[in-house]
C-alpha cells in the first residue's frame, strides 16, 4: 500500500514503419515513444493516460512529489502527477521542447530530433563534417505517424525549430 510503481523503457523499436528495423537509428515516433506508467497508492483509481510528451527527467520530480518531498529547483523535469497534467489543454502555459539524438559508431550520420506538443523536427547531419544533409518537419497533431513531412516553403516554422534546436 505504500509502493510507487513506475514502468517505462529506454527506447522504442522500429519495425519497418519508415523502411528500417531497429533502434537508435533515426528518431521517428516508433523509436522515441515509450510507455510510462505511474501508480501512486495515495491516488487509487487515479490514472495518468494521455498523449502529452514527457521525458525521463520528469520521473524524479514526480517521485519526490508523490513522496511529499521538496523538488530541488535544479531539477529540470516536471511533476507528471499534478492535477493540471490530466487535461492536455492545461498542461503548460508555454510549449515544452524535447531533444533526442541518435549517434551510432556504425553509422555515418547523427540525428538531432526536436519535438514539441505539435511539431517534430529531424535534422540529419554528416558525422564527420557536421553539415546538415536533410531536415524533416512534421505536424505530429495532424500526422502522428510522421508520414508526410511539411514542405520547406514554410520557412518561418523551419527557422523557429532550427533556432530552438540550437538553443538547447
Amino acid at each position: 500500500n505504500n509502493t510507487i510503481m513506475i514502468i517505462t523503457s529506454d527506447h522504442g523499436e522500429a519495425f519497418n514503419e519508415h523502411e528500417y528495423f531497429g533502434h537508435g537509428i533515426k528518431g521517428y515516433r516508433e523509436e522515441l515513444e515509450i510507455p510510462l506508467i505511474i501508480s501512486v497508492p495515495e491516488k487509487p483509481g487515479h490514472r495518468l493516460i494521455n498523449d502529452i510528451p514527457a521525458q525521463t527527467i520528469d520521473i524524479p520530480p514526480t517521485i519526490l512529489s508523490a513522496c511529499h518531498l521538496t523538488v530541488p529547483s535544479e531539477f529540470e523535469g516536471q511533476d507528471l502527477l499534478l492535477e493540471h497534467h490530466t487535461d492536455s489543454n492545461q498542461y503548460s502555459e508555454k510549449e515544452r521542447y524535447f531533444l533526442s539524438e541518435a549517434d551510432s559508431y556504425r553509422r555515418e550520420h547523427i540525428y538531432h530530433v526536436l519535438y514539441s506538443n505539435q511539431y517534430k523536427f529531424i535534422v540529419t547531419r554528416d558525422k564527420q563534417a557536421m553539415l546538415t544533409q536533410q531536415e524533416e518537419l512534421y505536424n505530429i497533431e495532424q500526422d502522428p505517424l510522421e508520414q508526410y513531412p511539411l514542405p520547406p516553403d514554410d520557412q518561418d516554422l523551419h527557422t523557429i525549430m532550427r533556432t530552438q534546436l540550437q538553443n538547447i
